[in-house]
């Protein structure tokens, strides 16, 4: 069983729905699971210069690199770097950044005020050199909003890049003035940023999702590194219960502290010490944060409520199939749909209402597969799932899939003896255009009583009572069709084996169209091919032939038909080139089909000199009955079919 995620936009919902809220068993075991994880890296702050203190600049290189290589490693979803990815100097970036770069997962920044400490006609540069999209942003990962805030707008080492908010800056300045963060390395957040953080939190709330909020100042506990109005943004924090954590840098000593259930964690700066590094790995569960720490960073666990709701709905993306496909198709995407931030959820066959074709499908990877080969005429095929998530909470829903009739292509062709030309290596189309006397047509000679609608096979001795060609008139005989043919399809040799039958057209070329006949096979099925004249020889496949991708592909023309000892199946009319045999004009329902004798030539005899005439005794299909018919029967007279009757 495979667990899925829940967090997707709705699809159109599939039928009707039942919501339960029952324990059937433990709740997945993926809910014990990791969701995903981040990296966080804080004040790498590297410049080629001298250490000062205990900060060694240079030495952040190194440290850096094996921060990527174990965020790489973990394979973390993203990683961010909170703030003074440099000491100073603009240049510095171009050691730096190209390791930050080679991250095999998304990476982000937010500003320090270090980034500054560059020359002013540089800090207009930050935003393109590091590749962020705005100053302050947010994007989404796995339904978590990530919330990277500006925390040096207000500040005097930014007026360059924030001219329009100095006002602002020096009112907040001279509000603060004594305080223990009143300090120039730190800065504000105007009200407009504080504005955009509490839309943001809002939209991220009305979408199901925690937030977690970065920035390079802390905000809490209050030292002398504590953004200027950190109290503003901790009481837009506490206005949504959808807020997690606020993680920041700058104090490279770091920090921890949680206030109204909102965690505040200061990572401590990389640059610190000469060799030992300080990086960390956020773990993501349900309910809580793993906070890795590597090096001189600390570990953290970070609890938060995960208030729970059962899943609203089960989505499939498609319920409509074509039939006999293999076992193992695919029908469609399945979704379950939870508003909880990140529930997973289990998705499994119940019994109840609707399960009648539960055995017929299984779930994998998220999507609804056949456990077998679907027939249209069961169709449809109603099922009933459930989603349970990580509390055990559960929704049932039940769907109904539809197999639709696929029709099989029939790649047939056959010659017949008596119109073939061994001139053109065709068949004549007389009947259809010269004299018109094909089923429906209007005759090219006002004398000649017109043949009637449908095709010919409905009389004895066939029987067939299809309704194809039952409308036809001279518009719907293409120019090259030569006459009716009828086609049916046996498991074995056997007549009492036949599953099909189908008149259709037969072109000059040989082509048999079956017009809309909808004949529904399986691949991988065999069948013998049956075909039948109204004055030839029927043929028969030499062998079963299969069914492959929808198809059903024989050509009688290239070679000889199924035949025994004792009689006969196609004629070599030339070199390689097989046809019906001619002459079996059908006079006896005894012989129907299966002998070319005496009886065919009393016919003949009867209708020789008239034309005209849509009749059996016209075996080369000219609309006149005359010596070249005779010939042909005189030639095969005595010559009887394999196929058994």
């Amino acid at each position: 069983m495979k667990y899925i995620y829940t967090f997707f936009s709705v699809l159109i919902i599939l039928s009707s729905v039942t919501m339960a809220f029952r324990w059937m068993q433990p709740p997945p075991e993926a809910c014990n699971n990791t969701l995903f994880a981040y990296g966080i890296i804080a004040d790498c702050q590297y410049c080629a210069c001298s250490n000062s203190g205990n900060s060694y600049y240079g030495n952040s290189i190194p440290k850096l690199q094996q921060a990527v290589d174990t965020f790489n490693a973990r394979r973390v979803s993203h990683a961010l770097h909170l703030g003074d990815f440099i000491q100073r100097d603009f240049v510095s970036y171009d050691a730096v950044e190209p390791i930050y770069s080679s991250l095999d997962s998304a990476h982000y920044y937010a500003l320090g005020n270090h980034e500054y400490d560059v020359t002013d006609s540089e800090k207009h540069l930050l935003l393109s050199r590091l590749g962020m999209p705005d100053y302050y942003y947010d994007f989404t990962k796995y339904n978590w909003r990530f919330i990277v805030l500006e925390s040096t707008e207000l500040a005097f080492y930014s007026e360059e890049v924030h001219p329009d908010k100095v006002a602002e800056r020096d009112a907040l300045w001279a509000a603060i003035s004594g305080d223990t963060n009143a300090k120039t390395w730190n800065g504000g957040i105007s009200q407009e940023q504080l504005n955009w953080l509490d839309v943001t939190l809002a939209d991220a709330k009305s979408k199901g999702q925690k937030a977690i909020v970065f920035a390079h100042h802390p905000i809490w506990p209050l030292t002398s590194s504590t953004l200027w109005n950190y109290q503003d943004v901790i009481d837009v924090l506490e206005m949504h219960d959808n807020v997690v954590a606020y993680m920041n840098g700058h104090n490279h000593a770091g920090n921890y502290a949680i206030k109204e259930g909102i965690h505040y964690v200061t990572f401590q700066g990389m640059l610190l010490t000469p060799d030992e590094n300080s990086f960390s790995i956020v773990e993501v569960f349900r309910d809580r944060l793993e906070v890795n720490g590597y090096g001189r960073q600390d570990d953290f666990t970070l609890p938060f409520s995960s208030d729970n709701q059962a899943p609203q709905d089960i989505l499939l993306d498609n319920s409509t199939i074509d039939e006999l496909l293999p076992q193992g198709t695919l029908v469609g995407n399945l979704e379950a749909l939870d508003i909880d931030y990140a529930d997973f959820t289990e998705l499994q066959f119940v019994q109840g209402a609707g399960d009648t074709y539960n055995s017929y499908f299984y779930i994998e990877n998220n999507q609804l597969f056949t456990n077998v080969s679907l027939n249209a005429d069961e169709s449809p095929f109603s099922i009933r799932l459930q989603a349970m998530d990580c509390s055990g909470a559960t929704f049932e829903k039940t769907f109904s899939i539809e197999a639709t009739p696929t029709c099989t292509a029939m790649d047939l062709h056959v010659y017949m003896e008596g119109p073939y030309s061994s001139i053109t290596g065709r068949m004549n189309t007389h009947l259809n255009i010269t004299r018109h006397i094909l089923p429906g047509q209007t005759p090219a000679s006002a004398l000649a009583t017109p043949t009637p609608t449908g095709q010919p096979y409905a009389q004895s001795p066939w029987d067939y009572n299809g309704n194809e060609g039952a409308d036809f008139d001279d518009n719907d005989y293409p120019q090259n069709v030569v006459d009716w043919v009828l086609v049916s399809l046996r498991t074995s040799t056997s007549p009492d084996s036949e599953v099909t039958k189908a008149a259709g057209l037969l072109y000059r070329d040989g082509r048999i169209d079956l017009l809309d006949n909808c004949i529904r096979l399986s691949d991988g099925e065999s069948y013998y091919i049956v075909v039948e004249h109204r004055n030839h020889l029927p043929v028969m496949s030499h062998v079963p032939i299969e069914v492959t991708n929808r198809t059903l592909n024989y050509d009688f023309r290239t070679q000889n038909s199924y035949n025994t000892q004792a009689s006969f199946g196609s004629k070599e009319i030339q070199s390689n080139t097989w046809a019906m045999y001619g002459g079996n004009m059908l006079t006896n329902a005894n012989d129907f089909g299966y002998q070319v004798n005496g009886d065919d030539k009393i016919l003949w005899f009867d209708e020789n000199g008239t034309f005209d005439l849509y009749t059996p005794s016209d075996i080369n299909l000219d609309g006149d009955i005359n010596g070249a018919d005779k010939s042909i029967w005189a030639e095969n007279n005595g010559i009887s079919s394999s196929v058994p009757r």
